[in-house]
């Protein structure tokens, strides 16, 4: 167990801000369940999210869920469950379970770390933002990285061989486990997720107009086809679009707020 006061500033303002929306939903309530959201609005502290970028985002609700798990397996809370049936980085509660007396004892214990240390964070927050700002300058708000894509001619999906076969083979993109056995079920779930994605496609050409109008699936509906839950097909969908953005291709999956996907080819 990593004490509190041991956490790098990044980890502890990530415990500070899931601890402080559940200490002020109890602080409502005679319950000991309350609910509070996966990406909070407005974001408490800039640390998270000093651009409004998709991936940054992302990266929020990471941080807030790597929280949840923190008070969990410290037994801060007692337990915690994703509700509101489609996951959706945007609008997905989380259902947490407290001993209250257990957390209002953590809870003044975190207050009196917060107050000691604040400056400090405050201090980190403000040099974060300069870096994540200083990045954007040097790559061109993104085009630099725009630059190094790899150009998609053609691209089809072989559903027996798990790939993304891409200009004939050239650049593949392979789903199949490199071991026998171990690790099968992993690779084959995120193919099963851009294989029915596939029929949702967005196709742009390389002017940047749609040739393929495309439509939306929900997270349900993700989540039935590919016989699994939809917490599971959520992370899933993160390995993928982190997966494309490993591999250099202009494949994006995109979300609303209705809690819907497609799929994004950018043809160049």
């Amino acid at each position: 167990m990593t004490l509190i006061e041991k956490l790098s500033p990044h980890n502890f303002l990530s415990v500070c801000d899931v601890a402080f929306d559940i200490q002020e939903k109890l602080q409502m309530t005679n319950s000991d369940f309350v609910t509070i959201p996966v990406i909070r609005n407005p974001i408490r502290f800039k640390l998270f999210s000093p651009a409004n970028t998709s991936k940054l985002m992302d990266n929020y609700g990471d941080a807030r869920v790597s929280g949840i798990t923190y008070l969990k397996n410290n037994n801060y809370i007692l337990d915690y469950s994703l509700g509101g049936g489609e996951i959706d980085k945007w609008a997905t509660e989380v259902l947490i379970s407290v001993d209250r007396k257990e957390f209002e004892k953590f809870y003044n214990h975190l207050i009196n770390v917060y107050n000691k240390t604040k400056q400090i964070y405050k201090k980190f927050s403000t040099e974060y933002q300069k870096s994540i700002a200083s990045n954007n300058q040097e790559t061109g708000d993104g085009l630099l990285r725009q630059k190094e894509l790899i150009r998609i001619k053609q691209i089809a999906i072989i559903e027996n061989k798990y790939i993304i076969e891409i200009n004939n083979g050239t650049d593949d993109l392979s789903f199949r486990s490199k071991k026998q056995g171990e690790g099968l079920d992993k690779e084959t779930k995120l193919f099963k997720i851009i294989f029915h994605l596939w029929d949702f496609r967005q196709e742009f050409n390389k002017k940047g107009s749609i040739k393929r109008k495309g439509a939306w699936i929900t997270l349900d509906n993700l989540a039935i086809q590919t016989n699994s839950n939809t917490g599971a097909v959520y992370q899933n969908i993160r390995r993928l679009r982190e997966k494309f953005n490993e591999n250099k291709l202009p494949l994006e999956i995109e979300s609303n707020k209705a809690g819907k996907y497609r799929l994004k080819i950018f043809f160049k």
